[in-house]
């Protein structure tokens, strides 16, 4: 199966030259998202018992030009004091509100991209996040036709904290949590996200979480209202959109039957396998390298790349990216088992420090010179080994180092006349500590 014609159509025709694939594929389709909404809308037309779609042409009037002055002495609604950054399409200004004397950050088009087709797309990201109210999605406080204001954030992007060694894992969970619950929102009201990576996601400096970047959001449904917050997908090229190294394989292949709430659970998946491995599934040194491993599902599993992860992660990723949707679950099930890792992760450590004691133990039994000295450390490493798999059963290695232990307990029983303890030991019958004999007094 190779990638979707349209997407390799689109990259081949970007700005004259090939795009990496950690780009979210949009300036390509810019033009495409005006002529689909008009094809989406005459289809409407037709169809009277679909619930209305939110109004993309914008009543408002105003441009950046009328509400931001360049000087702090003007009398315009934001004063601009600097700029945060700029992207492909946008750039975004540090600038004041005179109205309340906050700092705020506005997003406008790049005065280059103000064609129709830029400001129509720009304008339905602005209404479809201004609609999402949720803690863990950027607030709009007000918008015109090429730019809006919006939460001046504090923080670094979660790729920039991926990217520091010193962040614990613990924490990267903590915050894709928040993203699941942000996106489980949206979804609630009807929209994908379609290009959640670490880039588009938000840290704060205490802790704060936001999902941003909703250029790319699609409607799959209408809200609980009844109102359609995004545009829907209306054909497979509509389909193909977000960063081809972490796609869905039905967006890559451009499968139209598919789309649904798993193309974010996908996404959310990939993050998750980012953080465990430090890589997206289909890196390559093209977009379209990177779309062909997507829909070959060319991906690497996760105990190749990462043979330490914690293994209740790796199958979450791995059920999150399955090929087929409908083995994926869904992005509460997929948050759910984040918890489920995060509330035992303190069990885990302590779990993994008593691994490292019973290796200790089961070293200086083998050691031992004396059948009361191996008994003492080997039935210590037996008692270690098993309380760190009461406290965490999915640990691997556990079990071998049981075995292994009780192995050398046997051998040291054997060794020492006791085959009746020799045999209940390596059975699994009994722990040494349970086992009456002369030896057994001396118990971990």
């Amino acid at each position: 199966m190779s990638a979707s014609p349209d997407w390799l159509r689109a990259l081949a025709t970007a700005d004259g030259s090939e795009l990496p694939p950690t780009m979210s594929i949009r300036p390509a389709l810019a033009g495409h998202l005006a002529n689909a909404r008009a094809l989406w809308l005459k289809r409407r037309s037709s169809v009277p018992q679909q619930a209305p779609q939110i109004d993309t042409v914008g009543k408002d009037a105003r441009r950046l030009a009328d509400v931001l002055d360049p000087v702090n002495d003007g009398e315009k609604p934001y004063a601009l004091l600097g700029r945060i950054g700029a992207g492909g399409m946008g750039v975004v200004h540090l600038v004041r509100q005179r109205s309340t004397g906050r700092e705020v950050a506005i997003k406008a088009v790049h005065p280059e991209k103000a064609q129709p087709a830029y400001l129509e797309a720009f304008r339905q990201e602005c209404l479809t996040t201004a609609a999402l109210e949720h803690p863990h999605i950027v607030p709009v406080y007000d918008a015109g036709l090429d730019f809006m204001v919006m939460k001046r954030l504090a923080g670094h992007s979660l790729e920039h904290r991926l990217r520091d060694q010193s962040v614990p894992l613990t924490e990267h969970v903590e915050v894709l949590i928040k993203v699941c619950d942000a996106v489980a929102y949206a979804h609630s009201r009807g929209v994908l996200h379609r290009d959640l990576k670490g880039e588009n996601v938000f840290v704060g400096s205490y802790g704060e979480v936001w999902v941003m970047d909703w250029g790319l959001a699609a409607a799959f449904g209408p809200s609980p209202e009844g109102r359609w917050l995004a545009p829907s997908i209306p054909d497979a090229q509509g389909l193909c959109a977000g960063t081809p190294m972490c796609v869905a394989p039905e967006v890559a292949t451009g499968d139209l039957s598919r789309v649904g709430e798993t193309i974010d659970l996908f996404l959310l998946g990939t993050l998750l396998y980012r953080m465990l491995c430090g890589h997206y599934p289909y890196e390559a040194k093209s977009s379209q390298e990177s779309l062909k491993m997507a829909a070959r599902r060319e991906m690497l599993p996760l105990l190749v790349r990462a043979p330490g992860a914690p293994f209740r992660l790796v199958q979450a990723a791995e059920r999150a990216t399955a090929w087929d949707a409908d083995d994926r679950g869904s992005v509460t099930d997929f948050a759910t088992d984040l918890r489920t890792w995060l509330h035992t992760s303190g069990a885990s450590a302590e779990a993994h420090q008593l691994l490292e004691r019973s290796v200790a133990h089961l070293a200086a039994g083998e050691r031992e010179s004396t059948p009361e000295g191996r008994y003492r450390s080997l039935g210590a490493a037996i008692a270690e080994a098993q309380r760190a798999l009461g406290m965490c059963p999915e640990l691997r290695g556990a079990h071998e180092l049981v075995a292994r232990a009780r192995a050398s307990f046997a051998a040291a029983a054997e060794a020492a006349g006791d085959r009746n303890l020799a045999r209940m030991v390596a059975s699994g019958f009994a722990p040494p500590s349970e086992v009456s004999g002369p030896h057994t007094l001396l118990r971990p």
